[in-house]
């Protein structure tokens, strides 16, 4: 079976090599949260799909860790010779212990691993007397047949008429940040603070707008571009300033390059140039400058955003409005193609900003479920439907969840529907004071679900870019994050509840941080435009304060969206989220 001679190859060369284990992960030479097909070892060493995963091979045995998004749609997923586990540092060195003897040589990519992520395994190994050993080759790459072409698509401009300043006020201002830092020089490989920086766009990358390359950028603000040429036959004249090299010329340009002492490097970057730059510079780990920058988006980029939210939000209400009036017509796999139809229409229309989780009954059940062919369910008049799904438009990126019942609602479903709406509208409509950190506010979200002994495995949301990543940091509302949240950021509130073998329920809006009406507190401003299903609502488990503001949300929902939609559709919204209380 060619499953088994993938595994096979891989553990063979490991032999030959005399290499006892190897650690890879999801992420490429530009440790990006998505990989084009190029790059995606793990998809095809074990067929596992996920955006996060750390994959970890013996001579004789493998095993698949990856978070509790994943667990259940890995099991599933996996080749049966691949075992699958919960990520932690704890359960990686639980699995390895027993199977490998004291001084066992573990290597792991130097050019996909991050300075971080090295001296986390580095730290692992050690405490299991076993040595972590950088190479410079990916070992799948060695026995990858067939392997699909590097990307290679036009870089296009993103218009300031947008909102973002332009590339070259974010220059000085990078620029600048050097300077304080007493640094001559730092290397991006972050492919999104590239786009950002630039004001470029690229396809390279699924559900991503990003290019593969690389840049330099000095403190005099002079900026070298490692990118293939072929990429920016079409923008190249746009910038006169910039020094464009082949992306493969990098290394030569670092090992001739003069004037330079001090050259900064990010934690997050891969930790082959550590080594690279140690040669020839003093090299000072420090932030990538331009993710706080471009987390924060101008008063512009949000007024965009919510132009993107608005006609999301009309696109959405009229698929609701069509999947109801005929749910059994529909199943996962169309439900997806059926939106991204309707959206199409849109001018600013780019795509997808993640596949789409659309789970019937049971597959809502696996928090990052991807319906295929085989295990696409048809839907019922009793299903249960969670819809998670974003979008990619010119002025702003969406990322919203809905669960949906149709005739048949249990009373657990209607308690646990109501739990997580109470958790959302906790912290939706908090009043936090500033330099409070996602981990200071998580609970908010859990404390309703933790009153009935429930709970997420999942964070409580992420930041998201600007037509950039949808998951974007340095922000994010969950225990392990300590960024501080800022005036500007947009973040998700995406609470759920998971029942296996039964149901999903997610409720997610992004929301955009702004000042609050008192000195020194911040709040968060609805982004999202779209209904609530209030029929799964048990009442009786909502304050009047939390029925006043779902009732103030569908009334700006209503409001908002309603001049764009037919009269049927205003009649079956008006419907759809009107209640008694």
């Amino acid at each position: 079976m060619v499953f088994v001679m993938k595994v096979n190859n891989l553990q063979e060369l490991l032999a030959s090599k005399k290499i006892d284990g190897f650690i890879f992960s999801t992420a490429d030479e530009y440790l990006n949260e998505y990989v084009p097909e190029y790059n995606n070892r793990i998809k095809y060493i074990s067929n596992f799909t996920g955006s996060f995963g750390v994959l970890v091979v013996l001579q004789n045995s493998v095993c698949l860790f990856t978070d509790s998004r994943y667990t259940l749609a890995a099991g599933k997923q996996v080749y049966p010779n691949i075992e699958v586990n919960l990520f932690s540092i704890a359960n990686i060195s639980a699995w390895l212990k027993p199977k490998l003897n004291s001084n066992a040589n573990i290597a792991l990519n130097a050019k996909t691993t991050s300075i971080g992520g090295y001296k986390m395994y580095e730290d692992l190994l050690h405490n299991l007397n076993m040595q972590a050993t950088l190479i410079n080759s990916h070992l799948v790459d060695e026995i990858w047949e067939n392997r699909p072409s590097k990307p290679s698509t036009q870089v296009y401009l993103h218009d300031t008429k947008y909102g973002s300043l332009n590339y070259q006020t974010k220059i000085k201002t990078i620029a600048a940040q050097l300077k304080e830092n007493n640094l001559d020089a730092f290397l991006i490989t972050a492919l999104d603070s590239i786009a950002w920086l630039l004001n470029i766009r690229g396809n390279d990358i699924p559900c991503n707008p990003l290019s593969l390359s690389k840049l330099i950028i000095m403190k005099n603000g002079e900026i070298s571009w490692f990118i293939d040429k072929e990429k920016i036959a079409d923008i190249k004249k746009f910038f006169p300033l910039v020094n464009f090299y082949a992306e493969e010329y990098l290394e030569d340009y670092l090992s001739n390059l003069s004037n330079v002492k001090t050259f900064g490097l990010s934690n997050n970057s891969p930790i082959y140039y550590r080594n690279i730059l140690q040669n020839n510079f003093q090299v000072v780990f420090t932030e990538d400058f331009c993710v706080n920058e471009k987390a924060i988006k101008t008063p512009a980029e949000i007024n965009s955003i919510k132009q993107a939210h608005t006609r999301d939000g009309i696109y959405l209400v009229k698929f609701y409005y069509e999947l109801y009036q005929n749910p059994t017509a529909f199943n996962e796999i169309s439900i997806d193609a059926r939106l991204n139809q309707i959206k199409q229409q849109d001018k600013l229309y780019v795509g997808a900003s993640f596949p789409s989780i659309v789970g019937i009954d049971s597959n809502g059940a696996i928090v990052h479920y991807r319906a295929t062919e085989q295990t696409s369910k048809n839907l019922t008049e009793n299903s249960y439907l969670l819809i998670d799904c974003g979008s990619q438009y010119l002025d702003g990126t969406t990322d919203i969840t809905r669960t949906f019942s149709f005739n048949k609602i249990s009373d657990n479903f209607k308690k646990h529907y109501t739990l997580v709406l109470k958790g959302h509208i906790s912290l939706a409509s908090a009043v936090f004071k500033k330099g409070s950190r996602g981990s200071n506010i998580d609970i908010l979200t859990r404390a309703p679900l933790w009153e009935h002994g429930l709970d997420y495995g999942h964070g409580t949301g992420h930041g998201v870019g600007f037509f950039l990543c949808v998951h974007e940091g340095p922000q994010s509302i969950s225990f392990a994050n300590s960024a501080e949240l800022l005036p500007g950021m947009v973040v998700s509130i995406e609470p759920g509840y998971y029942l296996e073998n039964q149901y999903g329920i997610r409720l997610e809006n992004l929301y955009a941080i702004k000042q609050s009406n008192f000195d020194g507190f911040l709040c968060f401003e609805p982004l999202t435009l779209a209904p609530y299903d209030v029929k799964n609502i048990d009442f009786s488990l909502l304050s009047q304060e939390e029925i006043n503001w779902l009732n103030n949300y569908h009334q700006e929902v209503y409001r908002t969206l309603s001049p764009h939609l037919s009269e049927e559709e205003k009649i079956w919204l008006k419907n759809f989220i009107s209640s008694k209380n």
